[in-house]
């Protein structure tokens, strides 16, 4: 009886281990194709090809613990405490070529954002 009990014990804990390694990073992998499809539907509807703007997003973090991610396109989205200081996408500026790039400023009142191009624009208190 006792020997059964740690079999079961043990498959549990491979259970719980496989569920950990196969499942998680399969949940993961589909809201990456989420987040990727809204980026190309998004860039569509502003007449952005797929093939000229395709990829995931960027992430800077913010020091009072909040964080940004912006697009290719131009769209940053601030979460948790970051606050919301503006965009390419937002303020209708077409970029000549996409983004691939974005940091913090030290106080995270501000960021700057970096197109293939060489392009630098800044939000918030980046000069």
């Amino acid at each position: 009886m006792r020997e059964s009990t740690r079999n079961r014990s043990r498959a549990c804990v491979f259970g719980r281990v496989l569920t950990f390694l196969v499942v998680v990073p399969v949940l993961l992998a589909g809201v990456a194709t989420v987040f990727s499809s809204g980026v190309a539907s998004a860039s569509a509807s502003r007449g952005i090809t797929s093939k000229s703007y395709s990829g995931g997003m960027m992430m800077a973090a913010d020091p009072t613990g909040g964080y940004w991610t912006v697009t290719p396109a131009g769209a940053v989205t601030a979460h948790s405490s970051a606050p919301a200081l503006g965009s390419p996408a937002q303020s209708s500026l077409q970029l000549a070529r996409p983004l691939v790039g974005m940091a913090g400023t030290p106080d995270g009142k501000g960021y700057w954002l970096v197109a293939s191009d060489g392009g630098i624009f800044s939000y918030g208190d980046a000069s």
